[in-house]
């Protein structure tokens, strides 16, 4: 199991994995579930990249049924 205070918390609903190999359970989602209901926006995700300069970013999102996430692309962060 994941313990997410072990993790660095970005933001209220951003946690970037603090291993290089992030294994994920389902206890694992329910907590981030957990966590997500506890947020402004009822998101969260667990982020398996130790920060944002890695070039493969994976991810696992939960966010309440029934919201649209419009198809976007981060160009900032793309290198060239």
């Amino acid at each position: 199991m994941i313990n997410y205070n072990l993790q660095t918390k970005v933001s209220e609903e951003v946690y970037h994995s603090t291993q290089n190999f992030l294994g994920i359970q389902k206890g694992d989602i329910q907590e981030l579930i957990e966590i997500a209901k506890g947020t402004k926006r009822q998101r969260a995700r667990i982020c398996s990249h130790l920060n944002g300069n890695e070039l493969l970013q994976e991810m696992f999102i939960v966010h309440p049924k029934g919201v649209y996430v419009r198809p976007h692309k981060h160009i900032e962060n793309q290198n060239p």
